[in-house]
């Protein structure tokens, strides 16, 4: 009888530094989704495994959609851990492993693994294995890819964007002084293409980096892909039910919520900007009916307490369902950031279309990746390439947000994980019978 086809979900970075000040991982996982952990002997004495991570909300999602393959989410651990451990969490194998990181100034950080490596020849050599790595651009993923070359012919391996984009860009973004220091741009961006071609398929959340793939490698298979969301789960709530949900979450009742998703870390969705606009805003008295509420990072990053000083609601990372909540208690929704990288290809954004599944327009510069036609794209909402459009676009959206009512069925049309989930599930069946049935 031919071995159950097992489908490994691989992140390519370290979790949130936040854990190193964390004493009691009982606190921080007392609240349901969140993930589960296990108290070991020795430093950092207990270990963690987030099921609120990019590869394991898409293993998640998988098996509820099939019981056809085995699923585990495997990750390099790092922060001193010895050896390799496992948790079953929600019926899924949680493995995660010891790693190496090191950062240099003004070259990145380098992360490896070399238990993970070791422990996926193993698998690979004796179970039917297909590998879905999530792609960040990063030296991890890279490195993975290049090694497993070699054992190709013997299991599936499907590459999903997960953020950034190929150095090629940054380098051209950079001054002509900084290209003669930066030239490792240029190698590290051509041992990442090279990296993607060891893959069945790269499936890229950008459409700008898509575009580059078809036509400058077009021997890549590559194409444009984002999963999709279960839209059960979002609801698009009446004036009224949003009421008496602010109360519950203890929100204003008397305000219009705008929410924005993303880190408070000045070095990474650098909000900056974004907390300067909405003091400005509120001060020119043309919105004092409106209320910011930033979710997902924590009190320990940088912009936290210059967002409350700017009277910015600040809600911590939170599971899954009470985020969902925050979202269908809200207004319009942003996630505004003036990065190029960021922009260009950080895709359209996984929250983004949770907001719009609760019927939010959204104020961000990643809509350039809706998939959807442009008069699509100018029913959900706005661009913003300064600051003075982006303060525009808050003082508008205050007034109007309520005529932009068709953000959830457009993003149901796109992004509704029944057609995201099969294409992915058809990809799999199809590297099933190419490598294992024979």
């Amino acid at each position: 009888m031919q071995k159950k086809v097992k489908i490994i979900h691989i992140l390519c970075h370290l979790p949130h530094p936040i854990i190193k000040s964390i004493k009691k991982p009982e606190e921080y996982f007392k609240t349901a989704g969140a993930g589960n952990y296990i108290k070991i002997a020795e430093a950092p004495y207990w270990v963690g495994f987030f099921t609120k991570d990019h590869h394991a909300i898409a293993a998640e999602e998988l098996k509820k959609l099939t019981n056809e393959f085995d699923i585990e989410c495997w990750r390099p651990y790092g922060y001193g851990i010895k050896k390799p451990y496992q948790k079953v969490v929600g019926g899924i194998i949680h493995k995660v492993f010891p790693a190496t990181q090191i950062i240099i100034p003004q070259f990145g950080q380098y992360v490896w693994s070399k238990s993970l490596y070791k422990e996926l020849i193993k698998e690979i050599e004796n179970n039917n294995i297909i590998l879905k790595i999530s792609v960040g651009h990063a030296w991890f993923h890279i490195i993975l890819q290049l090694k497993l070359k070699k054992f190709k012919n013997q299991f599936g391996l499907v590459a999903l964007h997960l953020s950034s984009g190929f150095k090629r860009f940054s380098y051209f973004q950079l001054s002509p002084i900084k290209r003669l220091f930066k030239w490792y741009y240029l190698i590290e961006h051509w041992l990442d293409v090279k990296s993607l071609f060891v893959s069945d398929i790269y499936y890229s959340g950008s459409l700008i980096e898509a575009k580059y793939l078809k036509e400058k490698h077009p021997a890549l298979p590559a194409q444009y892909f984002m999963e999709g969301i279960d839209f059960s789960r979002y609801k698009k709530l009446s004036k009224t039910e949003k009421t008496e949900l602010r109360k519950e979450l203890g929100l204003p009742t008397d305000k219009n919520i705008f929410i924005v998703q993303g880190n408070w870390r000045s070095t990474d969705y650098n909000y900056r900007p974004l907390i300067q606009c909405y003091n400005r805003v509120k001060k020119s008295g043309k919105a004092d009916n409106l209320q910011m509420v930033m979710i997902g990072g924590y009190k320990t990053e940088d912009l936290y307490q210059e967002a409350i000083e700017a009277g910015v609601i600040m809600i911590e990372r939170c599971p899954s369902d009470f985020f969902i909540k925050y979202m269908e208690a809200s207004d319009f929704f942003g996630k505004p950031n003036f990065d190029y990288s960021f922009i260009n290809f950080g895709g359209f954004g996984f929250s983004t279309i949770e907001a719009m599944a609760c019927g939010l327009p959204v104020i961000s510069n990643n809509i350039i990746h809706f998939p959807g036609t442009e008069g699509e794209v100018k029913k959900i909402g706005f661009e913003m390439q300064t600051e003075k459009k982006l303060e525009e676009a808050i003082i508008f959206l205050n007034q109007n947000f309520e005529k932009y009512n068709e953000c959830r069925s457009l993003a149901k049309k796109y992004f509704d994980i029944d057609n995201t989930g099969s294409l992915l599930i058809n990809k799999y069946k199809e590297l099933e019978a190419k490598y294992f049935s024979k």
